[in-house]
């Protein structure tokens, strides 16, 4: 059984040269861009773990209350 779900998001988030991105990957670019805060991106985020993630790689630490409050 094929999830969809999973199966879309994987074509988006490596289709970014196309133009197209993913929510936490949109939240990643705004934080960077100075546009929201760290505290913003986590509240509109619909995977935290992912976007903890994205952050992570990145050398933004996350606080864990930041993070818990996403979920």
């Amino acid at each position: 059984k094929i999830n969809y779900i999973k199966f879309i998001h994987k074509c988006k988030s490596g289709s970014q040269h196309f133009g197209m991105q993913t929510l936490n990957q949109s939240l990643f670019s705004l934080y960077k861009s100075g546009k929201i805060t760290l505290e913003s991106a986590f509240y509109k985020s619909t995977n935290a773990d992912e976007l903890r993630q994205m952050f992570m790689k990145a050398g933004v630490s996350v606080p864990e209350k930041v993070y818990e409050s996403a979920h």
